[in-house]
């Protein structure tokens, strides 16, 4: 019979979860630096001397957990969305000198709390004709930068070493359902 079909044409009259236009962004930009400064030339230069270990060190840390969503009747979105751009950076600038009696280390370090970046959103709607839709965003963006500027001079007893790493993991989950005699859930997670 057209009992089926009608119901179909119902639903399909139901607004679309057009999850895009609702998106609102939510964006963190860090910078953390250990810098010897860049000198014009050796006698503006920054000059570092020691007798023991010098140490010029960056390290950023952060943890992101977001939850976005909800339950209703008929049509719902949910929508949760994170963008997180972290710069790291130890160095030593142009014409830099360092003098050590040990060693010298320089380390930038740009990770996370946690073991990853979560991002979750969530939609449910319960209705004799039910539409749903979830979207869940994370971007994340990390640079670490150990570095020596032109002309730097390290002198060191010891070691010299220049580290740079950067650790990251995202996860976005979407999980979008509807109930109902004729119902639609969707999800999409980036």
């Amino acid at each position: 019979d057209g009992t089926a079909s009608a119901a179909g044409q119902k639903v399909d009259r139901l607004p679309d979860p057009n999850i895009d236009r609702l998106l609102n962004s939510a964006e963190t930009t860090a910078k953390t630096a250990a810098v010897v400064e860049d000198g014009a030339d050796e006698a503006s230069a920054a000059v570092l001397v020691s007798g023991d270990t010098v140490t010029i060190e960056a390290t950023n840390w952060n943890y992101l957990n977001a939850t976005a969503g909800g339950f209703g009747v008929g049509l719902l979105i949910g929508v949760g969305i994170a963008t997180v751009e972290n710069t790291t950076e130890a160095s030593v600038g142009d014409y830099g000198q360092i003098t050590a009696g040990k060693n010298i280390v320089i380390n930038a370090v740009d990770g996370q709390t946690h073991s990853s970046g979560i991002v979750t959103s969530y939609a449910g709607s319960a209705a004799l004709y039910s539409r749903a839709g979830a979207r869940a965003d994370l971007e994340l963006e990390s640079n670490a930068d150990a570095r020596l500027g032109d002309h730097a001079v390290l002198k060191a007893a010891g070691a010299a070493q220049i580290n740079a790493s950067s650790v990251r993991k995202a996860t976005a989950i979407a999980d979008g359902w509807a109930v109902g005699a004729v119902s639609k859930g969707e999800a999409q997670a980036n």
